[in-house]
């Protein structure tokens, strides 16, 4: 008997896990005052790690979703971007414009999920995931990610001036991604609906 807490679709689980981690880290900075603060700091980058794990994850579910979809026909451990992205160039606009978004996330630096595979890569492969602290009143106040282009605390697009609290960096990723997946999944839908014979 399966569990019917458990997603079907592997992208959902990944949204799932990913999730639970996103909680926790929000539980952890509620109560130490900091994801940063000694008391919680190795627990939070275990979190920060296996969010991220889970988050970037939801990008290669959705690539085998592609392939099995469309029967792109390429074995799952050839199912990388650079494989599907030909499969989908020998079908036309339509079929190549389903991984525009997952392009933009690898390749636009600007474009901020691009910002969630990079943290993802420092984590996994580089180094513990930066924080930059305020001190407040002689306590440790909430801290900011590190922006790993920079060098510096994140701060708001709009303002400069305005440090970005680490879950909320972390919650505005995992609705990105998830806004990743849901389009990434209309388009499928479209290409199916513009290409059907209507037999």
């Amino acid at each position: 008997m399966s569990d019917p807490n458990l997603p079907e679709n592997r992208g959902d689980y990944k949204l799932k896990a990913a999730r639970r981690h996103l909680d926790n880290l929000i539980r952890l900075e509620d109560t130490a005052g900091s994801l940063a603060a000694g008391k919680v700091r190795i627990e939070a980058e275990e979190d920060i790690d296996e969010y991220l794990y889970h988050l970037f994850g939801v990008k290669d579910a959705l690539l085998q979703e592609i392939n099995n979809e469309l029967h792109l026909d390429l074995a799952q451990r050839d199912a990388n971007l650079g494989a599907i992205n030909i499969k989908l160039n020998q079908r036309g606009a339509d079929a190549r414009a389903i991984t525009k978004e997952i392009d933009d996330m690898l390749s636009n630096e600007h474009n901020p999920l691009w910002l969630v595979n990079e943290l993802h890569n420092h984590s996994k492969h580089r180094n513990l995931i930066g924080q930059a602290i305020v001190i407040e009143n002689g306590r440790l106040a909430r801290a900011s990610l590190i922006d790993p282009r920079t060098g510096d605390e994140m701060r708001t697009a709009d303002d400069v001036r305005m440090r970005i609290l680490a879950t909320f960096y972390l919650e505005e990723s995992y609705t990105g991604i998830e806004d990743l997946q849901r389009t990434v999944r209309e388009k499928i839908r479209q290409y199916f609906n513009n290409n059907s014979t209507g037999a």
